[in-house]
Formats: structure tokens, C-alpha cells, sequence
């Protein structure tokens, strides 16, 4: 094999070796291999040499290039970093709720199930809000190590500012001198208030619950000690929905199901109401009994020659004593007992 070959296979075009020759270039900055055999498709085998024909310059060369242009593409790429990664997760949890909102939305009729779906989406839709305008906050820095690598001195936090005037209205003629207690004495516990203003332990526990409710106060971490907000922490808090929206928001969302449900399983929405509302009437089935009273505490059963008596008692008050009793002949409410 002559030489221009060899160099050809190596790597080298000829007119690399001709400035190697007259002093100019430098050949010996690439790394001189011996041949081997590289596996590749065909087609991917054409790609190549076609891209190499265009560069003039041998089949080698031209994956040698590639290989440089790849690792210097990788190192012009910053990975992204912990807070930006969850803002983009965020960003597109939203935009696919809010897509499958729209859709829900653009259907001319919507199924009980279906309507019980929008509720829910809407409602992540407004969590996931929420937790972008947490994201978006800068979050505290890591105090810096000294030299010895212990951590310094921890530096005075400046006292939450509370305007005593925004506080909401409250039935406990005591509301306002807890939310001045805690706020001097930064002690956010039920036995502080409960010393300082010198009451029962069940009306502070209200007092404090109050003060969560509105955003004077932390509510309680995994020790059960709470802490002062301040006012941007507060403004935050405001944004978040209230236990009391929430807990309607789950009776809401209880509700749908549940009427969905009684909907898919009698088809009958005058039945449906009646067993919403827990009335009992003559004529009922067990089932519809079951669904509107729950189940019952105890039944008496009796089986005669052409019909069964069950008698489903409810709410128990002491030695066979109930404030209603049920009686089903054949599966089939008759009648009912109902002491107040």
C-alpha cells in the first residue's frame, strides 16, 4: 500500500500531508491509529460518505469531525437547575390541566362523572397556581461555612410587623389581646396564651386556631410548634385556600360522586333526591333503605309461610332501645318508627 494511501486511511486528506511536507500545518496533533473495523448500516454508511465527498475529505475524517462537533455541542449545553426544572414540571402540569379543562368545557352536555372530572381538574388547576407563585419566590441561601467549617453566628430575624386593624372579625371578645400576646411575646402556643390571658385551655386552643385561620400564625409543623408569619408569608398564605374551603370544596366533590353514583345505580332522579335528602317511604326497596339510612345498627328477622319481617334499627340509645325502627316486609319498606 503506498503512503498517500495509508495517510488517506488514517485521517489525512493529500493536501494535509503536502503542508506537513513544506512546514505548514501540524499532522502530528492527531492521534495516528491503526485501521479497524467500524459496524454501521448502510444507510447511515451513505450519509457519511456523501457528507464527506461535499467536505473533500475521507471517510475517518469525516467521523473524527463529527465526534469534535458533538462533545462541543455538549459542552455549550447548561443543565438546568433545581428551581428552573420544577417551574417547567409546573408549567406544563398546568397547561395539560388546563387543556383537558377547555375540553371538558367545550362538550355541549356533561355526564355526572364528567362533571365531577371538571371539579377536580379545576381545583389542581388552582393548586398548581398556587405552588408556581411558591416556586417563584427566591428561596433563602444556605448560610456560608467559616474556615473551620462551622457554621457562624446566627443573626438577629427582624420582627413580623402585624397590623392589629387587619385582622377579621371574631366572636370572642378576647381575639385581639391573644393577637397582641402572641405578636409581643412571639410565642405561638396554646399554654402561652392560655397563661397570659388566664383562660381555660379550650378557649385558647379556639383563639389559636383563629389566629392560623388568619394568617397571623403558622400552622403546626411535624413538632406541633407554630411560628409568626410575616407579611410576606402572610400575603402568601392568603392566596391558599382556607381549611373551610377546602373542606366544602371535598363535600362538593363528595357530593358529585355519590350522586353519580346513585344515578348510574336507580336512573331515576326523583329516587336519587329522595335518597340525598334520607327520607323513607313506603314502598322502598333495601337497597334504597341501605343507600338513604346507612346500614343499620341491628335487625330482627323473621321468616313466616309467605313472607319475611326485617326490622333495621337505628341510632341505639340503650338495652334494645332505638330512635328508629325500619320494617321491610319481602325486601319491601311497610312502615316506620321514628322517636325524637
Amino acid at each position: 500500500m503506498s503512503q498517500s494511501r495509508r495517510w488517506q486511511i488514517q485521517g489525512f486528506t493529500l493536501d494535509h500531508v503536502a503542508q506537513a511536507c513544506q512546514g505548514q500545518g501540524d499532522v502530528h496533533r492527531y492521534h495516528v491509529l491503526p485501521p479497524y473495523s467500524l459496524r454501521m448500516t448502510a444507510e447511515l454508511r451513505d450519509l457519511l460518505e456523501a457528507s464527506a465527498g461535499q467536505a473533500k475529505r475521507c471517510l475517518n475524517a469525516e467521523i473524527v469531525a463529527r465526534l469534535e462537533e458533538s462533545f462541543e455541542r455538549e459542552a455549550v449545553v447548561q443543565p438546568l437547575s433545581e428551581h428552573e426544572a420544577a417551574m417547567q414540571v409546573l408549567a406544563k402540569m398546568y397547561q395539560e390541566t388546563q387543556d383537558k379543562i377547555n375540553e371538558l368545557k367545550s362538550m355541549p352536555s356533561l355526564s355526572p362523572m364528567e362533571q365531577v372530572e371538571l371539579l377536580h381538574e379545576e381545583a389542581t388547576a388552582k393548586y398548581l397556581r398556587q405552588a408556581a407563585a411558591r416556586a417563584s419566590m427566591a428561596p433563602g441561601d444556605r448560610p456560608a461555612r467559616s474556615k473551620r467549617g462551622s457554621m457562624p453566628s446566627p443573626q438577629p430575624q427582624p420582627q413580623p410587623q402585624i397590623e392589629i386593624s387587619d385582622l377579621t372579625p371574631n366572636d370572642d371578645s378576647l381575639y385581639l389581646e391573644a393577637a397582641r400576646c402572641v405578636v409581643s411575646s412571639r410565642r405561638c402556643s396554646v399554654s402561652a396564651v392560655q397563661r397570659q390571658l388566664k383562660i381555660g385551655y379550650n378557649r385558647a386552643a379556639r383563639l389559636i386556631e383563629a389566629l392560623e385561620d388568619d394568617c397571623v400564625i403558622s400552622a403546626p409543623n411535624a413538632e406541633g410548634s407554630r411560628h409568626l408569619l410575616t407579611p410576606q408569608q402572610r400575603s402568601a398564605a392568603r392566596l391558599l385556600p382556607s381549611k373551610a374551603e377546602i373542606e366544602q370544596q371535598r363535600k362538593q366533590e363528595e357530593l358529585a360522586l355519590r350522586t353519580a353514583y346513585l344515578v348510574e345505580k336507580y336512573d331515576d332522579q326523583s329516587i336519587v333526591q329522595a335518597i340525598l335528602k334520607e327520607k323513607i317511604w313506603e314502598g322502598m326497596t333495601a337497597a334504597q333503605l341501605f343507600d338513604s339510612a346507612g346500614e343499620p345498627e341491628a335487625i330482627d328477622q323473621k321468616y313466616m309461610k309467605n313472607k319475611s319481617r326485617e326490622v333495621w334499627k337505628y341510632d341505639h340509645e340503650g338495652r334494645n332501645r332505638y330512635l328508629l325502627r325500619v320494617t321491610l316486609e319481602n325486601g319491601l319498606v311497610v312502615g316506620w318508627d321514628s322517636r325524637s
